[in-house]
Formats: C-alpha cells, sequence, structure tokens
C-alpha cells in the first residue's frame, strides 16, 4: 500500500540522517524543505491502518513498513514508542500489535535479526 511507505525527508541531501530524525520527532509538525513531517506522516499511515483493522475486526493481517512509519503509528496509540524507540530498532524488526476494535491492546516483538 503506497500510504504506508516511508516518508521524503526532504528533496534536499540530509547529512546527518539520525539528527534530521531527531529533529523531526523533536517537533512533530516541521517538516525540511519537500519533506514530510511526523504529524502528516502519521495522519496518513494512521488513516490506513484505521481501515485496516477496521475492515478485518477478527482476522490476523501482516503489514510491511518501514521503521519511522512503523513507529509512527505506535507512537499514535502510546507515547512511549518515540524517537529513542526507533533508534533501538533492529533491521528487520517485526512487531505483533493487537488491537480490539481500533484500541491498541497489545505489542509484542516477534522477531529481530
Amino acid at each position: 500500500m503506497d500510504t504506508l511507505r516511508e516518508r521524503i525527508l526532504s528533496n534536499r541531501k540530509i547529512i546527518d540522517f539520525d539528527d534530521a530524525i531527531y529533529q523531526l520527532w523533536s517537533q512533530p509538525n516541521f517538516a525540511f524543505e519537500g519533506g514530510e513531517s511526523n504529524e502528516s506522516a502519521m495522519e496518513r499511515a494512521i488513516t490506513t491502518l484505521q481501515k485496516i483493522v477496521l475492515t478485518h475486526p477478527n482476522d490476523n493481517v501482516v503489514i510491511g513498513t518501514h521503521g519511522n512509519i512503523m513507529v509512527l503509528m505506535m507512537h499514535y496509540f502510546d507515547p512511549q514508542f518515540d524517537y529513542t524507540f526507533w533508534k533501538e530498532l533492529a533491521m528487520p524488526d517485526v512487531y505483533e500489535l493487537t488491537f480490539e476494535n481500533f484500541e491498541l491492546r497489545d505489542v509484542q516483538r516477534i522477531w529481530r535479526e
């Protein structure tokens, strides 16, 4: 799904990727030139996640996305999923999120490389 793609940070070269991501997490409405803020990326991803969860209330669904979008979706439900959590992700990393209606009930790491 294109709406779960990783966001574009900027249309200009980013010198320090980690610093750029930190700045975006520190200022959720900030966006670099030609890029997407945390707020807009989260809104895009959450709209899609909500449609998936509510359309498949009793199904197990697998969603593949990039780490930053995944953590933004998790952050929407629980602020403990933040920049620090993102920094600790392995690549790849797999989490199981359990929902009841559209309320996040549980998060479990199920695989880490």
